[in-house]
């Protein structure tokens, strides 16, 4: 295990863990000779966030050091900010005893830098749940609403504004999945200390209440960046382009997905949240709770979800698909997976199938997910591009079989069109539901936030880089069409 060096100029930050010298710049490493840092976290405009462990405790745990750099030459800013560091490490403590916000183990200054120790939280960030698995549901945000006012509510009550609620400040804790408010106090800080650079954006713009970009910041200031943080999660686009700067008001309506719904009363819920002027807004945590559990006049409750839906997990039993071609039969039937040891696999159309099927048993999903592609295009006679409704229309049956065929055999039937068709339909042919079923973001993104492991929820692969045209997010309903006109189930 190596120990990172703190010195943010060093050249050679790692070093190996019995060295008590930094190998790359001479500083002296770990902090107090009680924290070592392992790995960088984060870095922002104030400074850096490290991955750490507490060597005073026999069980070596875990923790993040928070470090705050600072430009020597400014004096009477650096008395400004150790005083106000002491305040807010204070407040800091305090807060720590609630579940949801992380414990201030240590605060101290070394080598002209501030330091913050705090609980180390394991679980993925909004953000990152927001990447993997597309779009929240209406339930979801519910949840992320109840779960969240409880914690501003309790830092209202003493007085403490967070100023940079946001998706990436949200931990979902991997032991008992409740959300955790992390980054408590370092927006002030900065703000107020002269901790950054002239030009550097404190906190979030995104996010960010009006008033917040003018210098003030009230207890509506974080409820405005809750709201912005639920449309974000409800429509996964940027939260600055759901803003009509003409109308100086939020349009997220614009951005949900085709069939996707947001009843009445989550949408009140948002506009009043999300209001530009703070007396039109909720006035506290306290108030936004009471109108979620009392619906609006005239508005039933929404029934709860039936218990098959509510799951969304589990999958009923695939119907019997149609029978395999007798080539492919014959070849399951030849092959020896345990052995690596497979015979040609040809189509009536002249694919050979000898390159997927062995990036597909040794496991390399990303390599196979471009070959499937590949061959997908070779099937219709093309070169390899992208495909659009009358490409998927006149695949040929038998390749689209066998590609379906040795997906599935692979993954242990977990991948493979004929399950992502399954569930596609299951979700009433909702395009946002089945995003989210696969774990896929609900808008057209980048490669990187597909999992290319087997661990990747069902459905999850082949991924939908073949698809193209201005109407990408209906693929799901031509591969539909094409199934049942195969006579494949």
């Amino acid at each position: 295990m190596s120990i990172y060096c703190l010195n943010p100029t060093c050249p050679k930050p790692l070093n190996p863990d019995d060295g008590k010298f930094c190998q790359g710049c001479g500083k002296l490493l770990g902090l107090r000779d009680r924290y070592r840092p392992l790995r960088p976290l984060g870095q922002g405009g104030f400074g850096r966030t490290f991955l750490a462990l507490d060597l005073d405790v026999p069980s070596r745990p875990p923790c993040v050091i928070k470090q705050f750099a600072f430009p020597e030459q400014n004096r009477s800013a650096w008395q400004k900010a150790i005083a106000l560091f002491r305040q807010e490490a204070i407040r800091l403590d305090d807060l720590g005893g609630h579940p949801q916000i992380p414990k201030l183990m240590a605060y101290f200054e070394q080598d002209q830098r501030l330091y913050l120790v705090q609980e180390f939280v394991e679980g993925p960030t909004l953000l990152e749940e927001l990447a993997t698995e597309g779009v929240f549901s209406e339930e979801k945000v519910w949840a992320v609403l109840k779960d969240m006012l409880p914690v501003l509510q309790f830092i209202h009550e003493r007085n403490i504004i967070h100023r940079d609620v946001k998706p990436q400040n949200v931990i979902r804790r991997n032991s008992d999945g409740r959300l955790v408010l992390i980054d408590f106090g370092v927006a002030k800080l900065v703000s107020e200390t002269g901790l950054y650079q002239v030009g550097t954006v404190i906190g979030s713009p995104e996010y960010m209440a009006p008033e917040q970009l003018r210098g003030q910041s009230f207890p509506a200031s974080d409820l405005y960046c809750l709201g912005a943080m639920c449309a974000h999660l409800l429509t996964q686009v940027p939260p600055l382009q759901m803003m009509d700067l003409e109308s100086d008001r939020w349009v997220w309506r614009d951005f949900l997905l085709p069939g996707q719904r947001v009843s009445h009363h989550l949408g009140q819920v948002l506009d009043k949240l999300l209001q530009s002027a703070v007396s039109r807004r909720y006035p506290s945590a306290v108030a936004v709770l009471e109108a979620i559990a009392r619906p609006p006049a005239g508005v039933a409750p929404a029934p709860p979800p039936a218990p098959a839906i509510a799951a969304g997990l589990a999958l009923a039993p695939l119907p019997p698909s149609a029978p395999l071609p007798q080539r492919l039969a014959q070849w399951f039937a030849r092959s020896a997976p345990a052995r690596r040891q497979f015979p040609p696999l040809v189509s009536e159309t002249g694919v050979d199938y000898g390159q997927l099927v062995q990036l597909l048993y040794g496991g390399r999903w990303q390599a196979a997910d471009e070959e499937t592609w590949r061959l997908m295009c070779q099937s219709l006679g093309q070169p390899k591009t992208y495909l659009m409704a009358e490409d998927v229309s006149q695949l040929p049956c038998e390749d689209l079989q066998l590609m379906d065929a040795l997906w599935r055999e692979a993954s242990g039937d977990r991948f493979g069109w004929s399950i992502q068709v399954q569930i596609y339909r299951q979700e009433g042919e909702d395009y946002g539901n089945f995003c989210r079923r696969v774990g896929w973001p609900a808008h057209q993104g980048s490669l990187a936030l597909f999992r290319f492991q087997s661990s990747a929820p069902r459905g999850h692969l082949p991924a939908r880089q073949w698809v193209g045209g201005p109407y990408w997010w209906r693929h799901m309903a031509w591969l539909s069409d094409r199934w049942t006109a195969c006579g494949l189930g």
